[in-house]
């Protein structure tokens, strides 16, 4: 057995209509974090999921984080929820006649026009599952990881929302300190995701997080829950640092290797890596090591980086392979 007892997560199922979704959002007990999609794209999930429910295809179920106060925090990958409330607000129209491919119509004059298709979406049930509130909220990111497969945009969105209590919203302010610099392309291209990935293993690099228990060291999601809870207790001091040492270790490897750098900035499908890469760099520069080996594709180091999950296990192969 991998966890405790305690760390069991609750997962309770309940049905709700299109209609009372609605309703919710209108109370304003829905949490979203969409990744940017042009309208073109929603309307393509809404087209898909309106000729779904005309055939009669169930929903899928989605899964949403319990609040403290009630409220809910989609955890869906696909939008479909969130499109159908767009559409459901009129703010977009569909082909719905096949016969008039041109003429998109808003939910408005589906109402009208197409009552029994309105009423059809309207009453169409979707299983919610419901992870509570009192589960770990490093269970919650675990769960809905697991199940909806999230981008790291995505990803990083939901986590705002769920450690919004946090001090989460420190890595903001150090990538806008970073972007009043502009020393370097590397510099202004590392975004807050960077930035989050970078300071938690610099945390764990200069012992300020860590993992107690064994069974945890393979964790990602306890780790990084851990080391959100820990920023809370960093001095301005300790963050000062931190930034110098990113701004001299951009400098640096672009002075090594000017065109793998920007090759590895370029690289937005893969925003993890890069975080871990600069990571290690900045950690290699504090403790004087060779960056090259960094950059040789033929290294150990170079081959090590490609396993990109932030777990203190990993986070100590690393730091003990360059401390060697």
């Amino acid at each position: 057995m991998f966890y405790s007892e305690r760390d069991a997560i609750d997962i309770y199922e309940r049905k709700y209509s299109i209609q009372e979704i609605w309703w919710m959002d209108e109370d304003d007990r829905l949490l979203f974090a969409p990744v940017r999609r042009n309208r073109n794209r929603i309307r393509n999930i809404v087209r898909n999921a309106v000729e779904a429910i005309e055939l009669g295809i169930p929903m899928p179920p989605i899964y949403v984080s319990e609040q403290q106060n009630g409220d809910y925090l989609v955890l869906e990958s696909k939008d479909t929820i969130y499109s159908l409330l767009q559409f459901l607000k009129n703010n977009m129209g569909i082909e719905i006649d096949q016969d008039d491919a041109d003429r998109r119509m808003s939910f408005y004059e589906i109402d009208h026009e197409n009552p029994r298709l309105a009423s059809m979406i309207m009453r169409t049930v979707v299983p919610v599952q419901i992870i509570e509130y009192r589960s770990p909220k490093y269970m919650h990111m675990l769960t809905g990881k697991f199940i909806e497969n999230w981008t790291e945009n995505r990803e990083y969105a939901i986590r705002k929302i769920i450690y919004k209590d946090s001090r989460i919203e420190l890595i903001e302010r150090i990538r806008e300190v970073l972007c009043k610099f502009q020393r370097t392309g590397l510099v202004r291209s590392l975004n807050e995701i960077n930035i989050f990935y970078m300071l938690v293993i610099w945390m764990a690099y200069t012992n300020k997080v860590n993992v107690d228990e064994d069974r945890y060291i393979t964790n990602e999601q306890y780790l990084l829950e851990n080391a959100i809870y820990e920023m809370d207790n960093l001095r301005d001091g300790y963050i000062d640092d931190f930034v110098e040492c990113v701004l001299h270790t951009c400098s640096r490897c672009e002075e090594i290797d000017y065109e793998k750098t920007v090759r590895i900035v370029n690289r937005r499908f893969d925003e993890k890596y890069k975080s871990i890469f600069m990571a290690i760099a900045i950690c290699m520069n504090d403790i004087r090591g060779n960056l090259r080996e960094l950059y040789d594709e033929r290294s150990y180091l170079y081959s090590m980086l490609h396993d990109t999950s932030v777990t203190y296990a990993n986070i100590s192969r690393w730091i003990n392979y360059l401390r060697r």
